[in-house]
């Protein structure tokens, strides 16, 4: 009986054979003294067990007050890192208007002038030599070239169409940009993507395809470029096909480029997503999905 007790678990079963010094007393002293240090032993077990779990506990609770204060401090990271965007997106929206109007207009006004005073000179007889001539023709051609690099960097910086007529037309004047000066075929399709599209989502949109673009130069080889905007269920879905070397983005993707996580990051902030395929090792494949807000009763009222 007490050795079936024990097997089941029961460490505080004894014989309860008086003890005696005939052989059966002497089996039972034993018995009972193996049953107490077998007690002894699953006390301390026991004992440790606890102790055990009671530092996985304090182990698993400072864990988790680890990672809670690292979901806070990425929370707080990309927080910071979405301000950075928008004050930078809101600065170079300022510099694009600054050096479009203030510089452009000025460079103008110096070619009328220019073009006014040589003109002036011609009515009032006075003999212009053919030297004179040719240096206002080279200065007229280098101010047209000051005011064509004017427009491209207000256009690089923020291209006032996107804001003016929208993402559709930000996006094909994009992809001519891409185009001639890399001299890559590059093509957009506009499903269905109008100009009422949020600011936040429109840039997003726009700088994840500038940043797409930018990568196929540079490691793509590609000979060919197609951009497909398209709203679906609430999401503009955009996106990024080349027929480059397949893998090409995988080093584009690893958790250094700035590039890439920029472009993540963007999309997150959105709610949105990016995935990036590889098309049969002939190509790549970068599809965006920005979820696009809906629009408020006041804002729906709005003409």
């Amino acid at each position: 009986r007490a050795a079936r007790e024990i097997t089941t678990g029961n460490m505080f079963a004894r014989t309860q054979i008086e003890p005696g010094r005939d052989e059966l007393s002497l089996l039972a002293r034993d018995f009972d003294a193996m049953g107490e240090d077998l007690q002894r032993r699953n006390m301390e077990v026991n004992q440790l067990n606890a102790s055990l779990e009671q530092r996985v506990d304090e182990r698993t609770a400072e864990l988790k007050t680890a990672v809670d204060s690292l979901g806070d401090s990425r929370a707080q990271l990309r927080l910071l890192a979405q301000r950075q965007r928008d004050a930078m997106e809101a600065e170079q929206t300022r510099l694009s208007r600054e050096v479009h109007d203030q510089i452009g207009q000025s460079l103008t006004g110096l070619k009328m002038d220019l073009s006014l005073l040589h003109r002036r000179l011609a009515a009032n007889g006075a003999v212009v030599s053919q030297a004179i001539s040719d240096r206002v023709s080279a200065m007229s051609a280098l101010i047209d070239g000051a005011i064509s690099m004017t427009r491209e960097i207000a256009r690089r910086l923020r291209p006032t169409m996107l804001d003016d007529l929208g993402l559709g037309a930000a996006m094909e004047w994009q992809a001519n940009e891409f185009q001639q000066r890399n001299g890559i075929p590059c093509t957009l399709v506009n499903h269905n993507v109008s100009t009422d599209l949020s600011r936040d989502v429109a840039t997003a949109a726009y700088r994840i395809v500038q940043e797409a673009l930018t990568n196929v130069t540079r490691h793509a080889e590609a000979s060919e470029v197609l951009i497909e905007l398209e709203i679906s269920e609430q999401t503009l879905n955009v996106e990024v096909r080349d027929n480059g070397k397949g893998g090409a983005w995988d080093k584009v993707q690893h958790a250094t480029s700035l590039g890439f996580l920029g472009m993540r990051e963007r999309a997150r902030a959105l709610g949105g997503t990016i995935d990036v395929q590889n098309v049969n090792g002939t190509g790549t494949l970068l599809i965006a999905r920005l979820p696009i807000p809906a629009l408020s009763a006041t804002q729906e009222e709005q003409p």
